[in-house]
């Protein structure tokens, strides 16, 4: 770990206040980044969902219910920590060491540790979901509960490791999933991992949606690891069925409001890869509505300084009915009304809903 500076009570409570006063934005926890945090609570005020947090170290810090859905954790290390009734659903946790730290009630699902150690580590009495990836090191830790192996676990190099996770009553609706899911593995390592972060369960019909829940976050994970393997379009085309197409498409316009919401173009990044996914062998013609939610978003976002991202490079479809759609319109500013669409902020989120009686 890079050199670390303690952080005051004073300024840790301070930093805290700020961050829940800035909510629902994120990056607010920035200010823990390469510093030593001594014998704190972090109950369910403390929103670490969706956070992006690197070089820290947690010592003697009990975190009871706290929100780490989503959490994104890089080169820590967490010394004598106690996790109580925590949600770690789809965090990701790389590169990280836990030391005589002790997990209770907690979930784990979709969580993913990348090359963590874990040493004189309890989980007790926690939830496990097959899609959980824990990878790295242990030593003389136990994982006890209830649920499924997570998968990978026998990429954990382990030493006198006790592992006594009884089947459990996890129901498939819990974990936010179809009953009838059908995510099959393909020949790119780690695709099938990135179908499951999409949640693309077996759609037989165009009125299904396959992502459930939280759509825009769940893309916008989905991305990271989309790039990292290299923008693998034509794989992933080849495993979806249309209607599973089609469905993840139809999250363009939820992806364009989080930009706006947020002001953020991770989730414009996202767009593209949905839209270039989903629009596979369409008439680009089919595909305007989104083309114009897209665009009339960059318009948006450029207004906060916020720059629209370069299109990934192998995004061919979607640079080639972009660059048409802006032919079509002669010159003239885009108009979402054209297509019976208008913002609509509900909750103080974006989102892109029908002008009353144009459908």
């Amino acid at each position: 770990m890079a050199d670390l500076t303690p952080l005051p009570a004073d300024d840790l409570a301070a930093g805290l206040r700020d961050a829940q006063a800035t909510k629902p934005r994120r990056g607010g926890l920035r200010f823990l980044n390469d510093r030593i945090v001594g014998g704190a609570t972090f109950d369910s005020n403390t929103d670490f969902s969706g956070e992006f947090l690197s070089n820290v170290m947690f010592e003697r810090c009990r975190f009871e219910s706290a929100a780490l859905f989503q959490a994104n954790f890089s080169h820590m290390k967490f010394v004598e920590c106690q996790f109580v009734g925590c949600n770690f659903a789809k965090s990701e946790v790389t590169h990280s060491v836990f030391e005589n730290c002790r997990f209770e009630e907690s979930r784990f699902q979709r969580t993913m540790f990348t090359d963590c150690e874990f040493t004189d580590t309890v989980f007790a009495t926690c939830m496990f979901f097959a899609k959980s990836w824990f990878s790295g090191k242990a030593t003389r830790t136990s994982f006890a509960g209830t649920g499924d192996q997570p998968k990978f676990i026998d990429d954990l190099v382990s030493t006198d490791v006790v592992w006594n996770v009884e089947p459990g009553s996890i129901s498939v609706a819990a974990e936010g999933l179809q009953a009838d899911e059908s995510v099959s593995l393909v020949g790119t390592p780690g695709l099938d991992q990135l179908l499951s972060t999409l949640r693309l369960a077996t759609v037989d019909s165009y009125d299904q949606q396959p992502i459930s829940d939280d759509p825009p976050l769940t893309i916008a994970d989905a991305y990271r690891q989309f790039e990292q393997l290299d923008y693998p379009i034509k794989e992933i085309v080849e495993v979806l069925s249309p209607y599973q197409r089609l469905s993840l498409r139809a999250r363009t316009g939820q992806l364009c409001g989080r930009a706006i919401t947020h002001q953020a173009s991770r989730y414009l990044s996202a767009a593209v890869m949905v839209y270039e996914i989903g629009a596979a062998e369409d008439d680009p013609r089919h595909n305007y509505m989104s083309l114009a939610v897209y665009t009339h978003t960059l318009r948006r976002v450029a207004n906060h300084g916020v720059e629209a991202p370069e299109p990934f490079p192998s995004a061919t479809i979607f640079s080639n009915d972009m660059a048409k759609f802006i032919e079509s319109l002669a010159g003239e500013p885009v108009d979402i009304g054209l297509y019976g669409l208008q913002e609509i902020v509900e909750d103080g989120v974006t989102k892109f809903g029908p002008i009353p009686g144009s459908w």
